[in-house]
């Protein structure tokens, strides 16, 4: 039984008030890295209320059209499909809120081995039973119901292939609804059942709170009645892409370059590695500042922005993303671009807070974007290239190892050029918690870099790392952030 192919798994994002923003991103970062070990990942795009995706399909919605639930359907459906078009069995479906016990997975593929060939939905986070009747064949009791609860469940492929059905026919923003009209036949673990997941109570509550709250709240009538295409008479942005490949990228790296050659990206991989490939950039130094030096050096300055992708990030949404990153790119003002990702210090907010970010908006504004899958403006690359002659030049300088520290330059030259930070919340790519250097040295060295690039601010007349920080801070929820969500927001981005 290869595990890797029987169960694919999916996470969903409700919005929740501000108070948990933070602990539910690095809880999904937790739940997803622990579970791409074992299951396959799938990361469709999420849309929210404000999207035309979402406010077509309410048009169409014979029910209360409630956009807030037609988000969670809208999402499930696509996921579906990806769901069937993989080679998995069973689909698991989580809330952002859960908490898995310790042996969660070889149990859940014990209990998918066994589970009769006549459920096609599975609870796992119970619900109230229509029978007092245990199913039989199960590893444990399991009793038969009329709904599965969307916090927790398991769908067959048979199960999927229905849903999809009923939501192409008749979108809608009732989940129970769509199951019952599905005729998806459907099963409960007990409440007393050891194996079900748990919830982290502050997150739930968090969500169920802005539920409440903003359920009924309507989408701005602007954004409903107008389709803005923001430059789409502007020419393309041209792009050059920069993968870092190390040791353990090997079974990563092609289908990303493959990606960004498919998609037109003028592409270097820059291969640490002593495999040497013909047509990559071999030899390449291992030290992250090295690589982006190498990347900066190397950049074709006719071009309008370079992508910098480390090869240990993972989604089959590349081609996807580059399309909506097409779009983003030719709004004013974006200095850095990413994706979220489902380990980052950036997306979880530590240390690195957010400085406009709204509920049902597709986009942030942040303090920074980690340089992992990360567009970066052409001025930025230019004024890097000067620090990095300063910096070789200096009687300080070194090897990095590691190399922490681009980001900090990269922060003082985008405040300088009115550039912002903008982190995309539709896609989420898979992205590893562990790292294979010394965060210590890291430190070390991210300290020595910052001291050169103090001095060489200072020669140059420019503020300090730490004043344009708190300059920045200062700045949060300015009236510039909201005005470039909002523009993104407008963006048809889709013609699903």
């Amino acid at each position: 039984m290869n595990k890797n192919r029987d169960v694919a798994f999916a996470i969903f994002k409700r919005e929740t008030l501000s108070d948990q923003i933070v602990n539910q991103a690095i809880n999904i970062g937790h739940l997803a890295n622990r579970l791409e070990s074992k299951f396959k990942y799938i990361s469709v795009r999420r849309n929210f209320r404000k999207s035309m995706r979402i406010i077509n399909l309410a048009n169409q919605d014979t029910n209360d059209g409630d956009g807030m639930n037609l988000v969670f359907n809208d999402w499930l459906h696509s996921t579906c499909i990806d769901f069937i078009q993989s080679d998995a069995e069973f689909l698991l479906i989580l809330d952002g809120s859960i908490s898995l016990g310790a042996n969660f997975e070889s149990w859940l593929l014990k209990l998918t081995f066994d589970l009769p060939s006549s459920i096609q939905a599975l609870s796992l986070c119970p619900v109230e039973s229509d029978s007092n009747e245990i199913v039989s064949k199960a590893i444990e009791p399991i009793k038969t119901s009329l709904r599965v609860n969307q916090l927790g469940f398991i769908f067959t492929r048979q199960a999927a292939q229905k849903y999809i059905k009923t939501f192409d026919q008749s979108p809608s923003s009732d989940f129970t609804n769509l199951i019952r009209q599905s005729k998806i036949t459907c099963c409960t673990l007990l409440e007393d059942s050891l194996n079900q997941p748990f919830y982290f109570l502050d997150i739930l509550g968090s969500q169920n709170e802005y539920t409440n709250i903003y359920k009924d709240t309507k989408v701005e009538e602007n954004l409903i009645q107008e389709k803005v295409f923001f430059q789409r008479e502007s020419k393309i942005p041209k792009i050059e892409a920069f993968i870092s490949h190390w040791f353990s990228t090997w079974d990563n790296i092609f289908e990303i370059e493959q990606a960004c050659r498919g998609f037109g990206y003028e592409t270097t991989v820059m291969n640490t590695t002593i495999l040497e490939k013909p047509g990559w950039a071999n030899s390449t130094p291992i030290s992250f500042f090295r690589q982006f030096e190498f990347a900066c050096k190397n950049f074709n300055l006719e071009s309008d922005y370079l992508l910098f992708i480390t090869a240990d990030v993972k989604t089959d949404k590349w081609n996807e993303f580059f399309e909506y990153a097409d779009r983003v790119l030719r709004l004013e003002n974006v200095g850095t671009f990413s994706p979220t990702l489902t380990a980052a210090t950036t997306d979880q907010g530590w240390q690195v807070p957010f400085l406009y970010f709204h509920n049902e908006s597709t986009s942030k504004i942040c303090f920074r974007n980690d340089i992992i899958v990360t567009y970066i403006n052409r001025k930025v690359i230019e004024d890097f290239r000067n620090f990095l002659d300063y910096f070789n030049a200096h009687q300080a300088t070194f090897n990095p190892v590691v190399g922490w520290g681009p980001d900090q330059i990269i922060r003082v030259s985008m405040y300088r050029l009115n550039l912002f930070s903008v982190r995309d919340r539709t896609f989420t790519f898979m992205h590893p918690w562990s790292n294979s250097y010394d965060t210590s040295v890291a430190r070390i060295e991210m300290e020595k870099i910052s001291k050169i690039a103090e001095e060489y601010f200072l020669g140059k007349n420019l503020a300090s790392i730490s004043e344009v920080e708190n300059s920045i801070m200062r700045s949060a929820n300015s009236d510039s952030y909201k005005a470039l969500v909002d523009q993104i927001d407008r963006l048809e981005v889709t013609d699903l």
